[in-house]
């Protein structure tokens, strides 16, 4: 139905939840986007590539990943705000 690129690719995978797909790419961002029509709903981009595939709490609508410096991000899965990051 769509296909979306992204640069650098994606290795760590995407979720899908209801309507949205989140995905966590290789150049540094994290997307959520329209299940049915690809189109980016909101874009979070953090400082390196991102490792993990992105989990989400249903309950607290709260997203999180982590990335190449092994920084860990929570994102408001509704609308991409951070909520707090966490790197020792």
């Amino acid at each position: 139905v769509w296909s979306r690129s992204f640069k650098g690719g994606v290795e760590a995978g995407a979720l899908i939840f209801k309507d949205r797909v989140y995905v966590t790419a290789n150049d540094g961002t994290v997307s959520a986007m329209d299940l049915k029509t690809g189109q980016t709903i909101w874009s979070f981009t953090t400082s390196t590539e991102n490792l993990s595939v992105p989990w989400l709490d249903t309950q607290s609508g709260l997203l999180y990943f982590h990335n190449a410096k092994n920084i860990v991000f929570c994102l408001e899965a509704q609308n991409g705000r951070q909520v707090w990051i966490y790197s020792k």
